[in-house]
Order: structure tokens, then C-alpha cells, then sequence
């Protein structure tokens, strides 16, 4: 098994352990691929959801300029990791989505926290600008998941 099935298949076992598709082994082994009514999934958002959103990606695409001219000191990184460290408690506190799509959320919050980490420099790794990558990764990861509407990605050019 190539690298490649053994992926899909392992998502489509943790998809079917958790209830969320009624996807089996079996039928992602036979056709090598997550049938496409499943792959277009997009869980549900409410308004708390969004703000919080949204308001981070605000956040970060406004501190790209600095980040990219080297001018983002680490005062700078501090006051961008509590802003969204704010937002994300937001989020937790306000935001009511049904059982799977909270589910969902939750690894993708704990993305953004992992990102928060590095770029407050709470982890031993002291290289912020990784903490904001993961930062956008977890918003880009956002936009592919949740109904969003009108959502778009951050636009990071070399």
C-alpha cells in the first residue's frame, strides 16, 4: 500500500470511528479514495464562530508587512499571540455548534493554540514566525472545513 492509501485510509477509519461517515475500510481500499459527498462536507459555523474568525485573520494578515520586512519585534509577536489567545477564548466561550462539528473545532483550535505557543515563545522551539505559519495554516484549514460564506484565505506570497 502506497503512502497515499494508507492515508485516505486512515482518515476514513478515524471518520468511521467517530460516527461522522459511514465510510469502510473496505470501500476506501477497493476505490483508493473518500467517496466525494464526504470530501465536500462543510460543517456548519454560527456567528460567534465567524467573529472570532475573522477577527484573527484580520489580525494576522495585518501583521504580514512587518512580519515579512523583519520589523515585528517580540513585543509585537506577544501583543499578536494574546489578540488571538482572546479571540480563540471567544470562540470557546460563545460558540455553539452541534457535537461533530464542535468536535472539529476543537482540533482546530488546538491548532491555533499550538501556534500561539510559538509565537509567544512558550515552547522551547524560539522561532515566532513558524507560530504564525501555523497560525495561517489553521485559518487556510478553517476555510476547507466550515461553511463559512464569503471566507477567503490569507494570501502569503514569498
Amino acid at each position: 500500500m502506497n503512502a497515499k492509501s494508507a492515508r485516505k485510509l486512515a482518515i476514513a477509519c478515524a471518520l468511521a470511528l467517530t460516527g461522522i461517515a459511514g465510510v469502510t475500510t473496505g470501500a476506501v481500499a477497493a476505490n483508493d479514495q473518500v467517496p466525494p459527498t464526504q470530501a465536500e462536507v462543510k460543517w456548519q459555523t454560527d456567528t460567534a464562530l465567524e467573529q472570532g474568525m475573522l477577527n484573527i485573520r484580520a489580525v494576522v494578515e495585518q501583521s504580514l508587512p512587518q512580519i515579512r520586512a523583519n520589523q515585528f519585534g517580540d513585543e509585537h509577536y506577544n501583543a499578536l499571540g494574546q489578540t488571538i489567545e482572546t479571540q480563540v477564548a471567544y470562540i470557546v466561550k460563545n460558540c455553539k455548534l452541534e457535537p461533530s462539528a464542535d468536535a472539529v473545532l476543537h482540533d482546530l483550535l488546538e491548532e491555533l493554540s499550538s501556534g500561539i505557543d510559538r509565537v509567544t515563545a512558550r515552547t522551547a522551539e524560539n522561532q515566532r514566525t513558524h507560530g504564525v505559519s501555523y497560525i495561517i495554516a489553521a485559518l487556510d484549514k478553517y476555510g476547507r472545513q466550515f461553511g463559512h460564506a464569503g471566507w477567503t484565505p490569507i494570501k502569503v506570497v514569498p
